[in-house]
């Protein structure tokens, strides 16, 4: 996955007065996957392809690695693609065109999830989302996000991935919600678009609720971690009780409408179990229990 990534970030289309740097950071206590990018490396006239470790454990130790090695360049612009994801090859091309057009601080682009051809379509399977460049957002993820430099550079806002959330993920959303709130405009850039290769894995009922159940607890963990305790409880009791109740009744109702029409009966009953996923982080994680999922590495 990573080789078949770096592959279509050196093919891009490349702007004649574009000067890029791709670095890979290895978030692990070997560089295992060295060698095959130094041969890479050998190969790419037009992008400098740069190799880092990051031995100390988690996804914003190894983000902040990056954007520190991306600050040595002085760039006008940073970008972010995930490993498991191929970019198109205008990409970078997409990305230009669209900043000389709209003023933004963060480009948030599209991902195209590619499925196994049996991922059951009932289970509520993400897809790309369509929207008109230069929509303004709340947040981005760090999947096919361009933003500028400033929002990092230690003469701007100075920002950093919160690495008290090393192990439960969602460092990238809570990084550009500071960013918004900091005054950053992000906007939406539909023709920059990714692809993402999803693992059969990820396509089950099982997958989808404890993710649901994460991204639940983080939203949690990042409102006590900004701003307490009390504000948690006030956000987000309420909200996460009614999910829970939601899904606790909405599944019964799934699973008897699927014996008269199955495909509309299992997709409520996947809508439920996402709410009560949902409603069920939520209140966890006021309880202390937050999912930890990057402790290990599931291999994708």
């Amino acid at each position: 996955m990573l080789e078949a990534c770096v592959k279509s970030l050196l093919g891009q289309n490349m702007p004649n007065d574009l000067v890029a740097t791709l670095i890979v950071v290895e978030n692990d206590s070997e560089p295992i996957s060295r060698d095959k990018l130094d041969a890479m490396a050998k190969n790419c006239p037009r992008i400098d392809l740069r190799y880092a470790l990051e031995p100390n454990a988690g996804i914003p130790l190894a983000r902040n690695r990056a954007m520190e090695i991306a600050l040595e360049s002085d760039p006008d612009w940073i970008g972010f693609i995930d490993d498991d994801e191929q970019a198109s090859q205008d990409w970078l091309e997409s990305f230009v065109v669209a900043s000389s057009k709209v003023d933004c601080d963060v480009f948030q682009g599209p991902v195209e999830y590619i499925y196994p051809p049996d991922a059951p379509t009932w289970v509520g399977l993400p897809k790309r989302k369509h929207r008109a460049t230069g929509l303004a957002l709340k947040s981005a993820a760090t999947s096919n996000t361009f933003m500028k430099s400033r929002l990092v550079a230690r003469g701007g806002l100075n920002l950093r991935f919160d690495e008290r959330l090393r192990f439960t993920g969602g460092s990238d959303g809570e990084f550009f919600q500071r960013a918004r709130e900091l005054g950053a405009r992000i906007c939406w850039l539909d023709e920059a678009v990714v692809y993402e290769n999803v693992p059969e894995e990820r396509t089950t009922l099982k997958w989808l609720f404890n993710r649901a159940r994460r991204v639940a607890a983080n939203k949690v963990l990042v409102t006590i971690n900004n701003s307490g305790w009390l504000s948690a409880i006030v956000s987000f009791a309420p909200s996460s009780l009614a999910k829970l109740v939601e899904g606790l009744l909405l599944a019964p109702v799934g699973l008897l409408v699927a014996v008269v029409v199955p495909k509309r009966g299992l997709r409520l009953f996947s809508f439920a179990v996402k709410s009560l996923a949902t409603g069920l982080g939520g209140l966890m994680a006021l309880c202390g229990s937050f999912p930890q999922p990057y402790t290990v590495v599931d291999g994708y």
